[in-house]
């Protein structure tokens, strides 16, 4: 934040049109009558000089001789040097500010002026934390400029004030204050049931007893990953206090608990930092708001990582789960969340960890959309395997064949979650004890894409239940399978039990007596013929850099794989979110833009499917690299369009809205210039000023 006032304030005292000695100013540009000069072209510093203003008011005055001066039309000129006059009188420097406060103070220059306030943490120089309040010009005093409601903010902040004359001098104000207010939050929790909530503010104080009431009978635990397991609680410990960020469970006993406690919302002046640790963890949005998780940042090794990029890096799984609580309609049961989803205030969140790591809220990030390389996952399929008895149940596990993928572990598989507090449970996994990484129990695995006639996959899959000798129904939806292209058939290995997939949608058996039941379950899947309608495009580059695009939708969107054997050195790059990825990173999808760099004339070849009638490509904030996704040349106009929360626009109407500039830049070798259309193969520099969605249609 700071970083932006203190660039907005140097540019005018470092531009050397301005850098100049300070000199008294009673009105705008002085003028010295000619005759004044003396034959070296400077000024008579004896006697009175008859001085002339830009509006013809004159004055008798010494000449000043360690003034910078300038010949304007036949008279020399004295440059108006001195900044603006500025004076924040409220907010109080160093008062605690809450509910909403006013800012009132004044802006003066004879000149006139334009002034602007913002609003910034005291001690953060991050500009993404700096927020322009309000703005205008004219000489004002006593004046209020603007009204601040503090429900947003909490911490140190400091008010600044910063005006402009027309000279382009500047002057710059600054009060100090404490922005500290108190929330109520309440709510229910109904007595014997296990309820999964985070903490999203600072209790006061923190102690469960006082938050919760000491007159009700009720349990806290939290999941401590690096305690010493015991039969009973396994790793889970009663905590003496919480704070902002905790995921815990709670239990009410003999009556429901309706609690109310006051709470200071979390720090909005820096980035909240989350520790974690190898294992589960309980965690939650430490924000009075909710956050979209593909936001978080991962700290990891003195590294920051986005999530997707910890994700693929082993460090987290990019999988969060929340706990459905409806045991009435019998779908109690975890369930996963992904990077684009939101952790819902108050909601507690469970998260595994393969190594320690920090995960970093930044708050201004709270609510915009991530964007991952991949903009349009690869899938042959992805199917949901549930199972069910009359009182539990487990409704989330999946297979799956996707681009990326590997036979054992990868960012796509997420472990099953941690036993829950219940009692009675229904359980199903994919055992994984052999895998050389990462080795245990997973709810999802997802294998690599099937690229040939006759390519198996099997899934091996435990049914463990504490419902003993009662019916246990599994279940899926098979009109997800594509049955045209592949086999799906799930074996009951304790009977040979075989069920062709794609005829039903659920299997059901009773749970053997004993104790907890275990049952072992194979699903088998074929592929039965090679895809249909996959075609090779070969385009020759001239040598240098070219800014591309690929008028096919990859199967493999790896870069590596898809340009290693045409270019050796591999000089491609893909530009997302402000940043450059090379080739081992990159993802080679249609409606991108791509730079890629040959020293002499190369032809490169792409595999893949036509792209269908209508793509979406996601756009960031800022400048984007977009391509023409078809064989054919596009118009730029108001055939392409742009969805934007939930509104579609025209081109034209996303230019008027202020979404986009509404301009592509094409790059010729040379240089960039605007372009009338998209042609095919090539890339464009797009200006977005909002996150939405780029809709490129034949």
């Amino acid at each position: 934040m700071m970083r932006k006032l203190i660039t907005f304030i140097m540019g005018f005292i470092l531009c050397p049109a301005f850098a100049m000695a300070s000199v008294p100013k009673t009105a705008g540009d002085y003028e010295i009558m000619m005759d004044a000069l003396n034959s070296r072209g400077g000024v008579s510093t004896a006697g009175d000089m008859s001085l002339y203003s830009s509006i013809g008011q004159s004055a008798d005055n010494n000449a000043l001789t360690s003034t910078t001066y300038s010949l304007v039309n036949g008279f020399m000129g004295v440059i108006d040097e001195l900044p603006p006059s500025v004076d924040l009188t409220n907010p109080i420097a160093f008062s605690t500010q809450s509910g909403t406060f006013d800012v009132i103070g004044t802006a003066y220059d004879r000149t006139d002026t334009q002034w602007t306030i913002y609003l910034a943490p005291t001690d953060n120089s991050d500009p993404d934390f700096l927020e322009s309040l309000t703005s205008g010009s004219g000489n004002v005093a006593g004046h209020t400029f603007a009204q601040v409601d503090t429900t947003d903010y909490s911490g140190a902040y400091s008010v600044y004030i910063v005006a402009v004359d027309g000279r382009g001098n500047t002057a710059t104000g600054s009060v100090a204050i404490n922005i500290d207010h108190s929330i109520t939050i309440s709510g229910n929790i109904p007595k014997l049931e296990w309820i999964f909530m985070g903490m999203s503010a600072q209790p006061d104080p923190a102690d469960p007893l006082t938050i919760f009431g000491a007159s009700n009978d009720f349990k806290i635990f939290r999941w401590d990953p690096e305690l010493e397991e015991t039969q009973e609680l396994k790793k889970y410990y009663s905590p003496e206090s919480l704070a902002p960020g905790d995921g815990f469970w709670i239990r009410a006993f003999n009556s429901d608990i309706d609690y109310s406690y006051n709470a200071h919302p979390t720090e909005t002046t820096a980035d909240y930092t989350i520790s974690i640790k190898p294992g589960w963890n309980q965690i939650s949005s430490p924000y009075d708001e909710d956050y979209i998780w593909g936001n978080v940042a991962v700290e990891s090794g003195g590294t920051t990582y986005s999530m997707e990029e910890a994700g693929s890096a082993g460090i987290i799984n990019s999988t969060f789960w929340n706990y459905d609580n409806d045991a009435a309609s019998g779908t109690e049961s975890w369930v996963p969340r992904g990077e684009f989803d939101i952790m819902e205030s108050g909601v507690g969140c469970l998260v595994y960890a393969w190594e320690s790591a920090d995960l970093i809220f930044d708050i201004n990030k709270a609510a915009s959309r991530p964007m991952a390389r991949i903009v349009r996952p690869v899938e042959d399929y992805k199917i949901n395997i549930s199972a069910r008895t009359d009182d539990t149940a487990d409704l989330y596990n999946f297979i799956g064949s996707a681009g990326r993928s590997a036979v054992e572990f990868d960012p796509g598989d997420s472990p099953e979650p941690l036993a829950t507090l219940h009692s009675r449970y229904t359980s199903v996994y994919f055992p994984r004890e052999n895998w050389s990484k990462h080795p245990g129990n997973y709810s999802a695995d997802i294998r690599p894409l099937a690229r040939r006639t006759g390519d198996r996959q099997e899934w091996t899959m435990k049914v463990e239940t504490t419902e003993a000798g009662k019916l246990v129904t599994l279940s899926w939806d098979s009109s997800a399978i594509p049955s045209d292209r592949f086999s799906f058939t799930l074996v009951n290995i304790s009977n040979g039990d075989r069920v062709d997939m794609s005829a039903q949608s659920s299997y059901s058996y009773i749970a053997p007596a004993g104790g907890v039941s275990e049952t072992d379950f194979r699903i088998e899947v074929v592929k039965l013929y090679n895809e249909e309608g996959q075609v090779t495009l070969t385009k020759t580059l001239e040598p240098g850099w070219s800014l591309i695009s690929v008028p096919l939708e990859p199967e493999i969107t790896s870069a590596l794989e898809q340009l290693g054997d045409d270019l050796p050195l591999l000089d491609v790059f893909q530009f997302f979110d402000g940043k450059f990825y090379p080739a081992e990173s990159a993802d080679i999808q249609a409606g991108i833009g791509y730079w890629v760099h040959v020293a002499d004339n190369t032809e490169i070849d792409i595999q893949g499917v036509p792209v269908a009638a209508q793509i979406s490509v996601p756009l960031r904030k800022g400048w984007n690299l977009v391509g023409n996704p078809y064989e054919t040349s596009l118009a730029w106009s108001d055939n392409i369009t742009f969805s934007c929360s939930g509104q579609t626009y025209t081109l034209s109407q996303a230019v008027d809205e202020g979404i986009t500039s509404g301009k592509i830049y094409e790059y010729d070798g040379d240089s960039y210039s605007a372009a009338e259309q998209m042609s095919p193969w090539k890339g464009y520099f797009l200006k977005a000023y909002s996150q939405c969605d780029l809709i490129i249609g034949r």
